[in-house]
């Protein structure tokens, strides 16, 4: 699943709020929560939070993510956080 803001204090978030309860239905029914968010969504919060980060399973984003002290923090309540160069 893709979002458009990650942070630890406020969750998975996204700027659309018609998208919201999809993307609370698809984390409730999924067995495995995998959200994907680029460098730029990492330490970014959106409108409208969907749920809490510790919610993901794993979180795919970029090596080169910006806000290294968020990924620290992220990574206390995120099970795995892969990093990948783009």
């Amino acid at each position: 699943m893709s979002v458009d803001g990650v942070t630890a204090q406020n969750g998975l978030t996204t700027y659309y709020d018609r998208e919201t309860e999809i993307a609370r239905l698809m984390l409730s029914q999924s067995t495995k929560k995998i959200i994907v968010a680029d460098a730029s969504k990492i330490g970014r919060t959106a409108f409208v939070n969907i749920a809490d980060s510790s919610k993901a399973d794993y979180l795919i984003t970029e090596h080169a993510a910006a806000d290294k002290d968020e990924l620290d923090k992220l990574k206390k309540k995120i099970r795995r956080i892969v990093t990948v160069r783009a």
